[in-house]
């Protein structure tokens, strides 16, 4: 009867430190996807405003005299 609770005992204790692990490693990928998304988000709007910028000073450099001219 002794050896049965001590093999439980050790049956517990494996379970309990795999379900630790576990957690840790889930949390680890979580926050690295949350930073890998806020700086995808963060590049994203970057290059959409760069394009922006890019743009509106071509249009201004090309289009505002062609319609000054027609105007």
């Amino acid at each position: 009867s002794l050896s049965c609770e001590k093999l439980a005992h050790i049956n517990i204790t494996t379970t309990t430190t795999t379900t630790t692990t576990t957690t840790t490693t889930t949390t680890t990928t979580t926050t690295t996807t949350t930073t890998t998304t806020r700086l995808f988000d963060v590049s994203l709007k970057i290059f959409w405003q760069q394009l922006f910028y890019e743009y509106s000073n071509i249009w201004m450099r090309e289009m505002r005299p062609r319609l000054k001219i027609t105007h």
